[in-house]
């Protein structure tokens, strides 16, 4: 039997509104210098360069040798970013031309400068013509032709691994050493090292850049705190049968999004990782705050803090206590500001940062680190406050969410990194949703679908728009039962290791103008012959019944898809409706006529009748993909083939076979989303090797019986190798 992703919901009913804005500007651009404005009119920071050396100098500054040779180091970023130039520390008699070369892990030069306005000594920097994107954990090399000899060095440096708060350089060792060098009269590829010689050659590296202008803004309805269980669907071998569908199609227009977002983004939205102009706080104390010293705090949050008090954290490392349940308690209107360098940290003892009912709480500019928050629960507004205000936070390495969500929370600007399980849950928004689920519970606790970078559920007209979403060891961004009239635009979604965006038994959406770049590469090889799209659209689709922002349409357009595992996926599950046991949204039912269609309505004795037939069964129906971008740049990717699902885009189901009763058995619903529920692909651009599948998980085909009867797809596309 094919299964679905199976879900189950805690029994909490509590609706919460979250509304969460942000308005990003640029103020300069590159050929001016780093800037960036943060809010509305205000004044630009620059934006921060990580080197790995910073001010040291050499042991030695100047060889003796007067040989021609090439110098190098080998680095990794410890994030995506750019790499914008090069420094090299000069002694007395390293004279003539400096060239500085980026290298590619195999040796290919990424950007070459020649340095001008050289002081006779010290740190020479050279900035590239254009910035160079690099990858996390990717190591580069990054080397100077010194003409004349007299390098700086210093001896046995890279015995052991050098690490920043952005970048290392590995320790050298028998087989791949670091400090490179190589003797040669004009600038080439240093391939020798000897004993971990640093010979001083530094990289600029950046985790962001000026950004289009945008705008964030968010608005949901939501229940609160999920509990899921996730099966993905696998492989069948299915045959086919005559039937007929009672579904009808719809003619829909596409509703007009936020303003200012016309095409996807080419590079990430800010990134608020790493990035002080955004994270920092004030250096002193607000007037009127009360100023929490670091170390350990216990005594001053063990009863429940004063209302409307402005708390300011001290720069430094400040603890709430031992005990599992030692955490901050927020009052009414209180606001806990962080200094810079201000840490909460759990210990890896307390579970949650701050907890209890109360409203109008503010928090920023803290970094929230090392709480151990079980599954399903979040360390920051662990029990749903309303009116919360949650921004230029770090809030890293936790259990479980970073964040939960309250009626009419504001959250924006922060930075959700490496938590067990998601960045935030039942909530939208954000620009830095990055690296979550670190405990791996897809693996741990197989099909749990409990994890990604952000699960919403049974959430009413949310806008998610300018964010930054990636590595996520999971789904990106996640509406996951009953979701309802999204707006999805204008994010950077790249590098999660399954689908980018999962819309499952959901309703009415505009995804629009995102980048989604190398998306589902691990999850992708691991369910062979099951397509996994960067966008995945499971049992959902358009019902203007149901109401919402996109009422009647799901609407996929204007997007760039750049080498994910495969593009835009259409699925519905022939056994999963309400009332059967393949329904995991265990007692959930479908929107459409909620009066009617109910968990104990939808039985064997009124399914096969009107209107429950057609009202009782989440559709993939109304779906529009049209006007995209599908682009394979490079040549051959492993294990990239037709026969394990990568490269395609489709709409299909499976052959029904559950429960007995169902009167969705045989080809029903395979008929009915291929053909009878106006779903169609139209007016996009293909470039590469793409593949097409159509009806049933068998039926794989070329670009042009994919556009031939009786599929009749993507009419005023085009496709080129």
């Amino acid at each position: 039997m094919q299964t679905e992703h199976t879900t189950a919901i805690a029994r909490s009913r509590k609706r919460v509104v979250v509304v969460a804005t942000a308005i990003v500007s640029v103020a300069a651009l590159w050929s001016a210098g780093l800037f960036l404005a943060q809010g509305s009119g205000a004044a630009a920071a620059v934006i921060q360069t990580y080197t790995l050396f910073g001010a040291a100098t050499p042991a030695v500054a100047a060889t003796s040798s007067s040989s021609s040779v090439e110098l190098g180091v080998r680095f990794a970023p410890r994030t995506r970013g750019w790499a914008t130039g090069m420094r090299f520390y000069k002694g007395s008699g390293n004279g003539g031309s400096h060239v500085g070369t980026l290298w590619s892990p195999t040796g290919n030069a990424l950007a070459r400068v020649t340095f001008t306005n050289e002081s006779a000594t010290g740190w020479q920097h050279a900035t590239f013509s254009s910035p160079v994107p690099v990858s996390s954990g990717v190591t580069y090399f990054v080397s100077y032709h010194a003409p004349q000899g007299h390098f700086a060095y210093a001896l046995g440096y890279f015995a052991r691994s050098l690490r920043t708060r952005m970048l290392m350089a590995p320790r050298t060792t028998r087989s791949r050493g670091n400090g490179l060098f190589a003797f040669s009269a004009s600038s080439t590829f240093p391939t020798n090292s000897g004993t971990g010689t640093n010979f001083y050659v530094d990289v600029d590296f950046v985790t962001m850049l000026p950004p289009a202008v945008t705008t964030t803004t968010a608005r949901a309805t939501t229940t609160t705190k999920p509990a899921t269980t996730t099966t993905r669907p696998t492989t069948t071998t299915t045959s086919a049968t005559t039937a007929t569908t009672t579904a009808s199609t719809t003619t829909t227009t596409t509703p007009q999004g936020p303003p200012g977002i016309t095409s996807a983004p080419t590079q990430p939205p800010v990134v608020v990782c790493g990035n002080h102009a955004i994270l920092d706080g004030p250096s002193t104390a607000p007037s009127g705050a009360m100023t929490v010293p670091a170390g350990d705090n216990s005594a001053m949050f063990a009863f429940t803090a004063t209302a409307n008090t402005t708390y300011w954290f001290a720069p430094g490392v400040h603890t709430l206590g031992s005990g599992q349940y030692s955490q901050i308690g927020p009052a009414n209107g209180d606001t806990f500001v962080g200094a810079p360098g201000a840490v909460i940290d759990g210990q890896k003892k307390n579970n949650f940062a701050f907890t209890q009912h109360a409203t109008g709480v503010t928090i920023k500019n803290l970094e929230i680190r090392n709480f151990t928050s079980p599954t399903d629960q979040g360390v920051v507004n662990h029990d749903s406050g309303n009116n919360w205000t949650v921004t230029h936070s770090s809030i890293h390495d936790n259990g479980g969410a970073a964040l939960m969500a309250g009626a009419n929370n504001t959250i924006s600007y922060n930075c959700l990194d490496h938590n067990g399980q998601y960045g935030i849950n039942a909530y939208q928004g954000g620009d830095g949703i990055t690296r979550n689920n670190t405990a791996n519970l897809e693996v741990t606790n197989p099909g749990c679908g409990c994890t990604g970078g952000v699960k919403f559920w049974a959430v009413n007209q949310a806008r998610v728009t300018s964010n930054y979403v990636h590595d996520n060891l999971s789904v990106g961004l996640w509406a996951d039962t009953n979701d309802r009239g999204f707006d999805i635009e204008g994010n950077y979604i790249s590098g999660n290791t399954s689908e980018g965006i999962l819309y499952e038994i959901s309703y009415n959406a505009v995804i629009r103008y995102n980048a989604f770049i190398r998306n589902a590469f691990t999850e992708g090889p691991a369910n062979p012959g099951f397509p996994t799209g960067a966008i995945y659209i499971s049992e959902s689709g358009g019902d203007s019944r149901v109401g919402g922002f996109s009422s009647g349409v799901l609407d996929i357009s204007r997007n760039v898809f750049t080498d994910n595992w495969s593009g835009v996926v259409l699925w519905e599950n022939a056994d999963r409706f309400c009332g059967s046991p393949a329904n995991s949204s265990t007692g959930y039912c479908t929107l459409v006529n909620p009066t009617v269609a109910t968990v104990s309505s939808c039985n064997s004795s009124n399914i096969a009748k009107a209107p429950y037939f057609a009202d009782c069964r989440w559709k993939t129906q109304n779906v529009s993909v049209h006007n995209n971008t599908f682009q394979r740049t490079t040549a051959t990717i492993a294990s990239c083939t037709a026969a394990n699902g990568c490269d395609y885009n489709a709409v299909f189901s499976n052959y029904g076979t559950y429960p007995s009763w169902s009167p969705y058995t045989g080809t029903e619903v395979e008929d009915a989303i291929t053909f009878h529920q106006n779903n169609v692909f139209s007016n996009n651009t293909y470039k590469g090797s793409w593949q097409y599948m159509a009806h049933e998980l068998s039926d794989s085909m070329s670009f042009s019986s994919w556009r031939a009867a009786p599929y009749n797809q993507d009419a005023g596309s085009t496709s080129t190798p």
